[in-house]
């Protein structure tokens, strides 16, 4: 399941500028083939370098997928794990798709800041001693039940624009209880 969200969420990534790509070649195309300009045909081939360029990014992130994850230790507890965004829960440890697929203990977490995202969406970046990543959550609520979660399993983090709201429980962070 891991495995195939991260397949998914890359794909959502490319979901707009692949096509837009296409679609600006066949239109070079055709306006070639109507005006028989030159500068056109050069544009259809830079774009299809563009395109072809693009494509090998993403099935090159895709089939890497399955290196990064072996690397992880038990990768495929995460499959029975509690989703929030783009961060996989366990009881112990999180595994977070943000550009690179990053591990944490929540016990090695330092600091844990909240910011307003898009819409209603809020964004929580989660610092450890020498890395850092950033999650989404849906609503606010979400993402203090999330911090009441992570502060529940290590009481030294700190919060940052960020209060913690909420009983602790891994299971209550995701329902929205």
């Amino acid at each position: 399941m891991v495995k195939s969200y991260l397949h998914a969420f890359i794909s959502m990534k490319y979901l707009v500028i692949l096509p837009a790509v296409s679609v600006v070649i066949f239109i070079l195309a055709f306006a070639y083939f109507r005006t028989k300009i030159m500068l056109l045909r050069i544009l259809v081939f830079i774009m299809a370098a563009v395109l072809a360029v693009l494509l090998a990014m993403f099935y090159g992130e895709r089939f890497s997928i399955s290196g990064k994850l072996r690397k992880i230790r038990n990768w495929k507890e995460y499959n029975d794990s509690y989703i929030i965004g783009q961060a996989f829960l366990l009881e112990d440890r999180m595994l977070i798709y943000d550009r690179k697929i990053r591990e944490f203990y929540y016990r090695d977490l330092k600091e844990i800041r909240g910011e307003k995202g898009k819409k209603d969406n809020w964004n929580v970046y989660l610092i450890s001693g020498s890395d850092s990543a950033m999650d989404v959550t849906s609503s606010k609520g979400q993402a203090q039940r999330l911090a009441a979660f992570l502060k529940a399993r290590n009481s030294s983090i700190s919060l940052t624009d960020i209060e913690a709201e909420g009983d602790g429980i891994l299971a209550h962070v995701e329902s929205g209880k």
